[in-house]
């Protein structure tokens, strides 16, 4: 479980450093420039930035695309069925993305729909997954890993593949679908 928390951590940390990135770049395209000399320096930490920022996205992905790999040995059946549940949940959503992709605000609204429609079943599997949480042992939790990360591991690379593109795509959608997707967030 602990792994599961992580990669899902690991991936919406992606999700973060990328919507940054968007957003200083929006906030340098709106913000007047005084001088040509300003300009000039705006553009070059602009790009230093945008290189640090795919560098770190990068290592991020890396990182987690590891992580995927070494835990995803189990039997993704094994699974517990509100993780399941709750995969099938990012899948819609990755759906969603998928084929609005060409309409920005359509994939915004699409998203924001389903998650609204959708808030009490996530919130009952969010209370599932912290009272079957509580009553684990730690054994329990090293056995269920196995499974979890061949549940999720596919899943986290697609949706990773997904929304990065969304991201460079529409970058004011992307931070409205991100807080829309705070709800699938488990602890």
């Amino acid at each position: 479980m602990r792994r599961f928390v992580y990669c899902i951590g690991i991936a919406l940390l992606i999700v973060g450093v990328a919507l940054v990135g968007c957003n200083k770049k929006a906030a340098d395209e709106n913000a007047p420039a005084d001088t040509a000399a300003k300009a000039d320096t705006a553009a070059k930490a602009d790009v230093a930035a945008k290189a640090d920022t795919a560098a770190k996205a990068a290592d991020d992905a890396a990182t987690a695309a590891k992580a995927l790999a070494a835990a995803g040995a189990g039997n993704a059946a094994d699974a517990p069925e509100y993780l399941k549940k709750m995969i099938d949940h990012m899948k819609k959503i990755n759906q969603i993305t998928k084929d609005n992709m060409s309409d920005c605000s359509k994939v915004t609204e699409e998203i924001k729909k389903y998650v609204a429609d959708n808030q009490a079943a996530l919130a009952g599997l969010k209370k599932e997954a912290d009272e079957a949480q509580a009553k684990m042992t730690e054994e329990d939790k090293a056995k269920m890993a196995g499974s979890v990360m061949a549940l999720i591991g596919p899943v986290m690379q697609d949706m990773m593949q997904v929304q990065m593109a969304f991201q460079k795509k529409c970058p004011e959608d992307a931070m409205a679908v991100n807080e829309a997707m705070k709800s699938l967030k488990m602890k």
